[in-house]
């Protein structure tokens, strides 16, 4: 066997051993494509809008700390060193191949395999948490373990680009692997990465999840992170509209991008958009007042089917102010949008100072917190109670609808 034959090989193992860490994926494991219901975009006042799945879709929304987890830290460190080890063989054998662009012609194939798979993966996972068929910690650990793998393929990818001087038709591939939805940028699910392997504090966060759909969202020392995708709205099989539009494709996808986040748009730093490869994906992004807006549109059903938003929780303007007072307990919810940030004060109103006061939202126990003192949580969506216990069992609600 020559030399070049074993470094295809070599690679070609290397690659599909990155994706077995991950977990196996059968035949049987392949999801057809359901038919396109338009998303929702929840209007925010003066602030950018929030990708949703239709409300009636939504089956379950829960809130799950990601802690120190030694399990699933372990899961996702073997996926990284696996990973790690694996884009070192790459490194090493494109380095000591004649032809490095026959290197990453082999092994692109791979790659675009195993990246199909894991986002195969992923929506099985979302739909078995939307069936109530795993626990919300479980579904964490997952999403870490899915990130961690994501990563390597991410590292690899783009250390071909960036090393290889590819003909024109392989580096599109590679600029395709790009818009593909593993393999987006995740900074929240990277964010529980480190706090599963406790890297940085505790995180609490939101999750919601409908059979093609998943949103989580955190507020983190006042600021707001959140990350959707829905699956249902990404279509590889349909024509790209932007492309068939009379106007330049980038122009459509723009002005698509325009009309779902018109703040954005209207906000003084402004929009850009950004294609990959010949793929029908099309980056909307924008760095506005308030934070960084990035929505990934699909030309097949000129929809986002991914989107992430980071901001000042204190920039988004407040809609409602909902208080009460009872048992010698005030109350205080200022919310914003569903699955917005909100905050959430308690204040005694007697002499005594009070302690360990347990907050609620629809009977699920967030934070326990002093007198006076608040915090930052995501609004849920549709109507729902909060409510303050102290230890003595003494309580106040209030609805917010």
């Amino acid at each position: 066997m020559s030399r070049s034959s074993r470094t295809r090989v070599g690679v070609f193992v290397a690659v599909s051993m990155l994706f077995l860490v991950a977990g196996a994926v059968t035949a049987a494991d392949t999801l057809a494509v359901s038919e396109h219901q338009s998303p929702e975009l929840i209007e925010v006042e003066n602030s950018s809008n929030y990708l949703s799945p239709p409300a009636e879709n939504v089956t379950r929304q829960q809130y799950e700390t990601a802690d120190l987890d030694v399990s699933g830290a372990i899961a996702a460190d073997a996926a990284r060193l696996q990973g790690d080890k694996e884009r070192n063989r790459v490194e090493y054998e494109l380095t000591r191949a004649a032809e490095p662009a026959e290197v990453a012609e082999e092994l692109i194939a791979p790659i675009e395999h195993d990246v199909a798979r894991l986002e195969t993966k992923q929506r099985h996972l979302v739909q078995n948490h939307s069936a109530g068929d795993i626990s919300d910690g479980t579904f964490v650990r997952e999403v870490v373990r899915h990130e961690a793998t994501a990563q390597q393929y991410r590292s690899i990818a783009e250390h071909v680009r960036e090393e290889v001087a590819l003909p024109d038709a392989l580096g599109t591939r590679y600029g395709n692997l790009r818009g593909e939805i593993p393999l987006l940028p995740a900074p929240l699910s990277e964010q529980l990465d480190r706090a599963t392997t406790g890297e940085v504090d505790p995180t609490q966060v939101y999750i919601q999840s409908s059979p093609n759909s998943f949103v989580l969202g955190t507020v983190v020392d006042e600021t707001y992170v959140r990350q959707a995708v829905l699956f249902d709205q990404r279509d590889r099989a349909a024509d790209d509209q932007f492309v068939l539009d009379s106007r330049a494709a980038p122009e459509a996808a723009f002005s698509r991008g325009t009309s779902l986040y018109p703040w954005a748009n209207n906000d003084n730093f402004g929009p850009n958009i950004q294609g990959f490869g010949t793929s029908s994906v099309y980056l909307f992004s924008s760095s506005h007042s308030h934070g960084e807006l990035r929505s990934y549109l699909d030309g097949g059903t000129t929809n986002p089917f991914y989107e992430y938003q980071q901001k000042n929780a204190l920039s988004v303007p407040v809609t409602q102010f909902t208080q009460d007072t009872n048992n010698g307990l005030r109350l205080t919810v200022e919310s914003t949008a569903p699955t917005g940030p909100m905050r959430v004060q308690v204040l005694g109103t007697g002499d005594t100072e009070l302690s360990d006061i347990d907050v609620s939202i629809n009977g699920q126990t967030l934070v326990r917190i002093d007198d006076g003192e608040d915090f930052w949580t995501i609004q849920p969506v549709g109507t729902f109670e909060v409510t303050a216990t102290t230890p003595e069992g003494e309580s106040v609600t209030v609805t917010v609808s």
